[in-house]
């Protein structure tokens, strides 16, 4: 038996018909809902095994809508959830929600996005059902669907919780999300309606078992935002058919809008510090720490970190002087040298030990009496960093994090840019916490969350990374060094992505292998023990955060030395970007007696093994040089470009990151989750090269990276577009590295009205530059010209403009090609450099020359410039070039 689940559906005749007397002509169907929500209902799911279903075999897609708009309409003075979506063609997202918000009469609207893609654009919205009838009604582009209890629960939440107990439910673990936040005394009478329901439901079902009460297997906890259903009784006599029987009670709410599988959060268990660095060593073969030679230690920087709490009498921590107040007051004192608040939201003591050892590899520091050690091989990664702490207990039924309010606004408050998390439930989908945590993010730029991704790995197992938020740097676990197959292949049991919705994660990898960090105690001790997991990876990266926001406060970008004048407040953004586009590429997955392949921006490595000399610029200490853009804001259909030449250097290659903070998903069911689009693009030689790894446009991953092998004398242009926004703006974050020219021309911002969606602001009043007023560059070069190089090839010459051989109206000027490899012409000439005179002679149409291996090649200005006969064979757009011609 197939279920069918209640949902909103086109009837027969292409139309839904209204309990109000009329039709809500513009519905959608079955496949066009499934393409904006990944629901139960719309999964197409076979629990042929249940005994019930949400719905009757014979139920049909028609009758489940038209009997959620009658369900709706029996309470015409209460708000229910709607989707509702805008399909005009050739506009943004942001042009759609206003069209929405002028046709639909909405005062406010547009900010729960559920869906973002070029041709629809579509929204969560509370209705009252008349109102919701008449803006089906308003337009021929706009839909508007009733959301039904099946519809506001996830697929990928549902088989979860069905995967962790398969015929039999041992552990329900559900949370009703209220559509909007609850104050008491709707918060008290709202959980007694739901009480009632689910108590009837459970009544009702003979599943459920006899002989059992409700109250005698469940507790139901009524939270500002949630409603909690948790079994506190293990029973053999609940099989899945009561469970869907309460999950469809839950979700029939009108004042809740989402429904979803609440599991317990469990935590996820002196060389990884040279490792994250940039594994470089001295002159005498020890182990160099770059960035703490040049005093970037943390100095002046916070962090906040959620875990089991932390023995504030090891050594690590310890404070001579005092310590703040460990309760609820989430007292602030500064002046402590180590732990300046902790927040004990269940206990005030690590009786487990984990958050101890996470805290000393962010920035523990050893320190016995008045005196600290100056260079101990276990400090932490950001050793004169002080730390707020969120403890959330570890009841042994799992940890009790909170939303992002009271949970970060308390660390901000403490001065906090960088949250450490390596706790989660093992779910690669996209969560309530995930869109909670990307809205403050999004609304809070300076703030950066840093997750573990997760030990679900063993036996190579994908889509096993958890804490998916766009807007979280998730941090998979690498070896360390000298252990195993070494540092540049992954921890067998590190978390692999993709989320669910097909994006990058985990983002970055880390040491995270036999880390040695703090011991707990209750008394004065400097133990220190080995750890594993994930759990030790996400807070060396936290650590590492840390660092490069101190390496931008205190002026040490463009310049690579420190000049305070050069200082400012990075966004987290930023930091995300410098840590990404530091990434080394991995080998491979270490499973002990074998290697499993991986490749860049694959579901095991995403970016990289982490390497801060190669994310930041140090004077005399780094092979490339970095630049910065932070903040930069777009409207959609608006590009940003800029132009780089690339110079003498030891990098091997150009390397540019995107990362920008996206506005949260509204939908758990969301695919893909992205909103505000920005696509990242390099040109070079006529060529457009995409990001990660991908030979166009990349539609689902708000950090995107591109890297150009180094070529002495190449010029690239790399553009930043808006190319559908649901916002008004979205500010970026960008980072160049490599061998760069010390002046580049400053960017420029166009539009580009003809293949992009148009904007409500007209060309005249988009920007030419960054507005003077806001951060969005750091101070570059004195040699910066005010405009692009003069030597800049047009690009615009395609290969139908090459000549023919023996065209009459050009004479050669060079002659052949020889010597295989380097393809020497005669005066030591390479074909590159031939190119490269070509574009800076006006007259130059092109030349010919041949290869050792046989053939002839042409080039034409503005082709892929070779350096190799291989390299300009599989050049895109290039030709295997001939001899040198111009015009007569």
């Amino acid at each position: 038996m197939r279920l069918n689940f209640s949902v909103a559906f086109l009837s027969a005749s292409g139309a839904v018909s209204s309990p109000l007397g009329v039709f809500a002509s513009n519905s959608l169907s079955y496949d066009q809902l499934d393409s904006v929500i990944k629901t139960v209902a719309t999964s197409g799911f076979d629990f042929s095994n249940s005994a019930i279903g949400p719905d009757s075999a014979d139920a049909t897609f028609s009758s489940t809508i038209d009997a959620q708009w009658k369900i709706n309409a029996e309470q015409p003075d209460e708000t229910a959830p709607y989707l509702v979506c805008e399909t005009t063609p050739g506009i943004s997202g942001y042009e759609r929600s206003e069209r929405i918000k002028t046709l639909c009469n909405r005062e406010r609207f547009g900010q729960k996005v559920v869906q973002n893609i070029d041709y629809r654009t579509c929204f969560n919205e509370q209705f009252v059902p008349t109102a919701a009838l008449a803006c089906s009604t308003s337009d021929a582009n706009i839909s508007v669907v009733p959301y039904s209890s099946w519809n506001k629960i996830s697929a990928a939440s549902f088989t979860s919780s069905l995967r962790e107990n398969l015929d039999v439910v041992e552990s329900v673990r559900y949370a009703g999300y209220f559509c909007e936040e609850q104050p008491t005394d709707a918060k008290k009478k709202n959980r007694k309606v739901v009480k009632k329901a689910l108590k009837q439901a459970f009544d009702d079902n003979t599943n459920c078992g006899s002989g059992t009460s409700f109250k005698d297997i469940f507790t139901l906890d009524a939270e500002e935002s949630r409603i909690l259903l948790h079994q506190i009784k293990r029973t053999p006599y609940l099989p899945k058919a009561c469970m869907q029987s309460l999950v469809e009670s839950l979700g029939s709410h009108s004042f809740v809008c989402d429904v979803e599988y609440d599991p317990p959060v469990t935590t996820f268990n002196r060389q990884a510090r040279w490792v994250i660095q940039g594994s470089v060593y001295g002159n005498d073969g020890s182990m160099d720490l770059p960035l703490h030679q040049v005093g970037i230690n943390g100095e002046n920087q916070v962090a906040q970190m959620s875990d089991t709490g932390l023995s504030v009498n090891s050594c690590y921590f310890y404070d001579e002087n005092g310590e703040v107040a460990r309760d609820q007051s989430a007292n602030i004192d500064s002046a402590r040298r180590k732990v300046i608040q902790y927040y004990a939201k269940t206990t005030s003591e690590d009786e487990n030990g984990h958050g101890t050892h996470c805290a000393g590899t962010i920035l523990g520091k050893i320190c016995t009496g008045a005196s600290c050690s100056t260079s101990n091989n276990q400090d932490g990664t950001a050793p004169e960093a002080k730390i707020a702490v969120y403890d959330i207990g570890n009841s042994g039924r799992g940890l009790y994090p909170d939303y992002s309010n009271p949970m970060f606004v308390r660390g901000a408050a403490a001065g906090a840019t960088v949250h450490s998390a390596s706790w989660g439930n093992g779910l690669n989908y996209y969560q309530n916490r995930d869109i909670d945590y990307d809205r403050y993010q999004h609304q809070n730029d300076s703030f950066l969350v840093v997750f573990a991704a997760g030990n679900g790995g063993r036996n190579n197992r994908k889509n096993s990374s958890s804490s998916v938020a766009k807007n979280n740097l998730n941090v998979c676990a690498s070896r360390n060094k000298n252990q195993g197959m070494g540092e540049l292949y992954t921890a067998y049991f590190s978390s692999m992505g993709p989320s669910a919705d097909g994006r990058i994660k985990p983002d970055i990898c880390a040491p995270g292998h036999s880390i040695s960090s703090a011991n707990k105690g209750q008394t004065r001790q400097c133990g220190a023990v080995s750890k594993s997991g994930t759990s030790m990876a996400a807070p060396g990266v936290a650590g590492a955060a840390l660092l490069v926001r101190q390496y931008f406060v205190d002026g040490f970008s463009p310049s690579g030395t420190k000049i305070p004048e050069d200082g400012f407040e990075p966004s987290g953004a930023l930091v995300k970007a410098v840590i990404l586009n530091s990434g080394r590429v991995m080998l491979g997955r270490d499973n002990g007696s074998s290697a499993f392949p991986s490749t860049e921006f694959d579901e095991s490595q995403g970016f990289g093994l982490i390497s801060l000399v190669d994310g930041l610029y140090l004077k005399d200490k780094s092979k490339r040089k970095v630049l910065v853009w932070d903040r930069v804001p777009l409207t959609s259909g608006q590009e940003w470009e800029e132009y780089f030449k690339i110079e003498t250097c030891e990098a091997a290659h150009t390397s540019i990151t995107l990362t920008y903070f996206d506005k949260e998903n509204s939908s758990t069911s969301c695919n893909p989750c992205i909103v505000n689009r920005i696509d990242l693009t390099v040109e070079k030689d006529g060529f457009t090269h995409y990001p990660n790894g991908l030979s166009g446009p990349d539609k689902k991953n708000n950090s995107q990276r591109i890297r150009i092998p180094h070529v002495e004398g190449d010029l690239i242009t790399v553009k930043v577009k808006a190319t559908n926004l649901v916002t008004a703006e979205q500010k970026f974050a960008l980072v160049v590295s490599g061998c760069l020219e010390d002046g580049t021309n400053a960017p420029t911002m166009t539009n580009h009205p003809s293949d992009a969606p148009t904007r409500t602001k007209s060309p005249s009043s988009i920007p030419t530059s960054v507005p003077s007023n806001a951060p969005t560059m750091t101070k570059m070069p004195s040699k910066i010209p005010s405009s692009a190089p003069s030597n800049i090839p047009s690009m615009t010459k395609s290969p139908s403009d090459a000549p023919t051989n023996g065209n009459a109206n050009y004479v050669k000027i060079a002659k052949g090609c020889v010597n295989g490899k380097n393809i020497k012409l005669y005066k030591n000439k390479s074909v590159r450099e031939c190119a490269s005179i070509c574009d800076n002679t006006p007259t130059c149409k092109g030349f010919e020359y041949g290869v050792a291996y046989g053939g002839r090649g042409r080039y034409v200005p503005g082709d892929c410039q070779p350096q190799s006969s291989s390299d300009t064979r599989n050049c895109n757009g290039g030709y295997h070039n001939l001899d040198f011609y111009k015009q007569v």
